[in-house]
């Protein structure tokens, strides 16, 4: 048995797997009955506190117009429709918790593929579970980077 803690800002809801289907059109899971309850919970995992995150830094390349079309709206005049662009590069992590006997620390992608191969103790959330909204509600499983 381990413990598991909890390093993003999100509740990480696990979800019972008898509850929900594959939704091959979607490409993703889905709840049997849209309207989650705690029947549906494996187990809730609070975010303890500090969120575990990457050193970020950005470096800007150039400024573009966006051109309207079916799927912009834009809500400016057309000269004030500008957005920067930038090349960020992700460094260290920072505020993770030193490795602790039969402990996993659950983390974001980003921190765990930063530290894929030094630390075998970190997990992502993985077959993400979504509402009819494609939105995710929570996840059936956690694993290794």
């Amino acid at each position: 048995m381990s413990n598991f803690i909890n390093c993003t800002a999100h509740d990480i809801t696990l979800i019972r797997s008898d509850k929900v289907m594959f939704d091959p059109t979607k490409k993703c899971y889905t709840l049997i009955d849209e309207n989650i309850t705690e029947e549906y919970r494996k187990a809730v995992i609070h975010p303890y506190g500090k969120v575990a995150r990457c050193k970020q830094e950005q470096q800007y390349q150039n400024t573009e117009l966006i051109e309207p079309n079916q799927f912009t709206d834009i809500f400016v005049s057309e000269d004030e429709a500008d957005i920067n662009n930038y090349i960020t590069t992700y460094g260290e992590v920072f505020d993770l918790p030193e490795p602790q006997q039969n402990t996993l620390f659950v983390v974001s992608a980003l921190v765990a593929n930063a530290l894929k191969g030094i630390r075998d103790d970190l997990r992502i959330p993985t077959n993400m579970v979504k509402n009819v909204l494609g939105q995710p509600i929570g996840c059936l499983d956690l694993s290794k980077p």
